[in-house]
């Protein structure tokens, strides 16, 4: 754990004088009566200096990896309220407008900082050693927060906002604008994230950056009804997306750390179904070991996106700036965010992805997990969903034969529960 450098306070110190002093009249004859002491005044206090960047911060040798240690993450996205009574009625009147929802910029530090309510600090004291966030704002720098992580042992896993993928008012919503070519809006996005977000000093990304998500839910936010059409698709946007990631990379001059590691890249998938329709050759998907189960939840959009890297001109139209085959072996790891129980998630997609080619060797991770929202009607608990728990998750070892629900195996523990929807106890966390 780094511990920050503390700037030592300088007290200056008054020192009072006795002076002679003299009147017209001289020191003589009539004594000079004693002048009225004017007080001393208040000692002007030092500029305060800027803020120093903790010492690991930018040097190249991140303290550990997750891929190396395994994650165990809250899922980070509070919900910052105008006043207190927008709990009751959020969307209406005052309660409308939510300042950002970049909440890993300083503006929100009353609520991460040790300064404010501490909520790194907490999800660290619950065993945590990364976060992952949703919204990313480039005009506004990360490094604090990203700072505040270091000191409390935790890594980020972060990505582009959807904003300049499907927001139509986006000056260049790739989406909308551009045909679902995104190579430009993610080139331009994350290199201002890269330099004025602070990921990136020197070469260097921060020690605290992990992974790199190019969207969330593109299955969901991408999605253009009848888009199947053409190769103009949510797939093209993804493929054109990461390689403007790359060349923005290049373009801030990044550098492997000295581990020669650089961040994971990864699209958070839905744990939504691919239509019947496109699950083939039409959707991209060239091969199957068995069509009951490849065409899964989250799993087909996953291998749709693989296969389209494997020839992104002949599948959606896409004439890449990058090897992009190279790159996705030496930087992806698979995402998904399922809300059903541990035991059918491994069935449907941790099973497959053993052996199926387009998820065989790649490691998983899950951005959210909740089973009891499908039970529940998104409570945390309820006498339909069974045992009393908070929603959790894992990292998937794609070697581990089998899972029992109430064991503590190796997976690793993700809690995915809202940091604003109270802290779940030791005794309602779901070991996977």
């Amino acid at each position: 754990m780094v511990e920050p450098r503390l700037s030592a306070a300088i007290v200056p110190v008054a020192l009072a004088i006795a002076c002679c002093v003299t009147g017209l009249q001289g020191c003589g004859g009539n004594p000079t009566p004693k002048p009225t002491p004017s007080p001393t005044p208040s000692p002007t206090p030092p500029p305060t200096p800027p803020t120093p960047t903790p010492p690991g911060s930018y040097d190249g040798n991140p303290p550990f990896m997750l891929e190396d240690k395994g994650m165990r993450a809250f899922s980070y996205n509070p919900l910052y309220l105008a006043q207190p009574s927008c709990l009751n009625s959020p969307g209406k009147g005052a309660c409308r407008n939510i300042i950002n929802d970049d909440v890993s910029a300083e503006w929100a530090m009353n609520m991460w900082s040790e300064t404010g309510r501490g909520d790194i600090k907490t999800m660290a004291t619950f065993g945590a050693n990364a976060v992952r966030l949703y919204g990313n704002d480039p005009r506004f720098s990360k490094r604090k927060f990203f700072d505040e992580l270091l000191k409390n042992g935790m890594k980020v896993v972060t990505g582009l906002s959807n904003y300049p993928f499907s927001n139509q008012n986006a000056p260049a919503g790739c989406i909308w604008a551009n045909k679902y070519d995104c190579f430009q809006s993610a080139n331009d996005s994350y290199y201002s994230v890269l330099t004025k977000g602070e990921f990136v000093k020197d070469g260097y990304y921060h020690n605290a950056v992990e992974v790199v998500s190019i969207m969330n839910e593109p299955d969901i936010n991408a999605w253009n009804p009848g888009a199947w059409k053409s190769q103009n698709n949510y797939i093209k946007a993804m493929v054109s997306g990461f390689d403007g990631i790359l060349s923005a990379e290049e373009k801030a001059q990044v550098k492997p750390w000295k581990n020669g590691k650089l961040p994971k890249i990864t699209v958070s998938w839905s744990y939504g179904m691919l239509a019947k329709e496109l699950c083939n050759e039409k959707g991209y998907i060239m091969h199957m070991d068995d069509p009951n189960v490849d065409c899964g939840p989250s799993i087909a959009f996953m291998a749709q996106l693989y296969f389209a890297i494997q020839d992104p001109v002949g599948t959606v139209g896409y004439q890449p700036k990058h090897d992009l085959k190279k790159f996705y072996k030496e930087r992806w790891i698979l995402a998904l965010q399922p809300f059903n129980r541990a035991d059918e998630v491994y069935r449907q997609a941790v099973v497959p992805g053993q052996t199926w080619e387009p998820l065989k060797g790649y490691k998983m991770y899950f951005g959210e997990f909740d089973p009891a929202v499908n039970a529940c009607g998104d409570h945390p608990t309820c006498k339909a969903y069974g045992k009393k728990r908070a929603g959790t998750g894992s990292e998937v070892n794609p070697e581990r034969p089998e899972v029992d629900e109430n064991s503590d195996g190796s997976l690793f523990l993700y809690v995915s529960a809202g940091i604003q929807q109270g802290q779940p106890s030791r005794d309602t966390i779901w070991h996977v």
